[in-house]
Parts: C-alpha cells; structure tokens; sequence
C-alpha cells in the first residue's frame, strides 16, 4: 500500500512578498576609491634586499630594468623575484605615495 505523506504549505501574502523581495537581503557596502600609483622618476634606482639578495632596479620611461632585464610592472618585477602569484611591487619595494610639500 502507497502512503501519501501530506506536506503542509506556507503561505504568504502578496503584501508579505512584495516587501521581501523590495529590501535587499544584505546592505553592500560601499567600495573604497582606489588609489593610482604613481612610479618614480626616470632614473631613480631602486634598491631592495630580499632573501639575503640586493635587487638594484632601474627606473626606465616605460617599465623597470633589474639585472638585464626589462618589466613592464613593479608588479611583474616584484613576481619574478618573489615566486609569488599575488604581490605589490609598491609594497615590494616600500614605495609611498607621494606626500605634497608646500
């Protein structure tokens, strides 16, 4: 013999729903403004020791030379020296924004 089980409904009001469906379920939260980073000088040298190794790099027009080679991103540079899939090269190479002097 087959028994039915018997589920019981919940209803709600159109009105209830409405409401429901007219207010978010978690608020979002405004994201932070990104901040530009701003590279160095042409012709600045950067000097960084990582893993008992001094990394001397060359601040080019358009990009970075650290030994022999070039990189588009201090980024780049700062993977390539690290291993590392996600990294800064600003925070790499403890570069702050600039501060403006009166």
């Amino acid at each position: 013999m087959k028994t039915k089980s018997k589920v019981k409904k919940q209803t709600v009001s159109k009105k209830a729903l409405k409401k429901q469906l007219a207010t978010p379920a978690v608020a979002e939260a405004p994201k932070p403004a990104r901040r530009k980073s701003i590279p160095p000088a042409e012709g600045t040298v950067l000097v960084r020791k990582y893993k008992s190794q001094e990394y001397m790099v060359k601040v080019l027009e358009k990009g970075f030379e650290c030994n022999g080679l070039q990189y588009r991103s201090l980024t780049a540079l700062a993977k390539d020296i690290t291993g590392a899939k996600a990294i800064s090269g600003y925070v790499f190479f403890k570069i702050a924004a600039p501060v403006e002097t009166i």
